[in-house]
């Protein structure tokens, strides 16, 4: 195992995300494996404390790289608190994408284990069983191709295409809005 961390006399916490590699490998390419493979788990290993935003990902870093459970922290992420004037309003960002306010809003790729199959079946439940539509709008860029196909495919299955909106890559001056 190389060892990308050196051990100190100052204690370290380490901040691990998500352990996606070994959940759904056939998202990252072989190197890209093998270097979180090794420097997420030479940081757990390091680390007098390793923190995470959930606690399914805290108890998959406890089993997956052996770290005892009471070195792993839950620390939830907040909104964004970043704002400035050049920020377009929320009406602005309506007229400019041509969409109604009160949308439900997701970014992210389009991998498969984000979910956005689930939202579109979501949405046409409650179309279907409570009469209700609701907009949904999509940021993040619209890859990998061949899962966006897929989502679209989708979206056209369920007649969801008036209320979904695929948008791509938004500027974040658009997303702290």
């Amino acid at each position: 195992l190389a060892r990308y961390w050196e051990h100190s006399s100052t204690p370290m916490v380490y901040n691990l995300g998500d352990i996606q590699d070994r959940r759904y490998p056939e998202h990252f390419t072989a190197p890209t494996r093998e270097w979180r493979e090794t420097f997420c788990k030479s940081g757990c290993r390091e680390a007098d404390a390793v923190i995470t935003a959930s606690e399914f990902v805290a108890s998959n870093i406890a089993t997956e790289y052996d770290v005892p459970q009471s070195r792993i922290h839950t620390v939830h992420r907040g909104a964004p608190t970043e704002y400035d004037e050049t920020s377009l309003s929320v009406d602005q960002v309506c007229k400019r994408f041509d969409i109604e306010p009160g949308f439900a809003f997701y970014p992210g790729k389009k991998w498969e284990h984000k979910n956005h199959l689930r939202l579109l079946e979501v949405l046409d439940r409650v179309r279907r069983e409570y009469s209700v539509d609701i907009p949904l709008v999509c940021t993040g860029t619209q890859s990998p191709p061949d899962q966006f196909e897929k989502l679209k495919t989708e979206t056209r299955r369920l007649n969801l295409e008036d209320y979904v909106y695929w948008l791509g890559y938004v500027e974040s001056d658009v997303l702290l809005t």
